[in-house]
């Protein structure tokens, strides 16, 4: 079964920066196996942005939902503060009297 999925793993951070016509060594430990598979490793450098990755629309896709669903909560949390908070302590009052 042969599918298109590419798997990567951030595994190190560098300490520096890597210049331009310079050799670097890299060495791969097997400790798995993926011969059942056909599978392979690679080293696949890729500069990364603030919010992790070398596409900036998820992050900032998950920021713009995350303050939506904030500010929905707080605009529920104000409506039941103040609409249906107050008509169960009336209620509450006339069941007492």
């Amino acid at each position: 079964m042969e599918t298109d999925f590419d798997f990567k793993k951030l595994y190190a951070k560098p300490d520096g920066d890597f210049e331009k016509g310079t050799s670097y060594t890299f060495i791969i430990e097997n400790k798995w196996t993926g011969h059942e598979w056909d599978a392979g490793k690679r080293i696949f450098i890729s500069e990364i942005n603030l919010l992790g990755g070398n596409n900036p629309w998820m992050g900032i896709y998950f920021l713009i939902a995350g303050g939506l669903t904030l500010g929905a909560l707080i605009v529920y949390e104000a409506l039941y503060f103040i609409v249906v908070k107050p008509k169960n302590e009336k209620a509450k009052k006339d069941k007492r009297k």
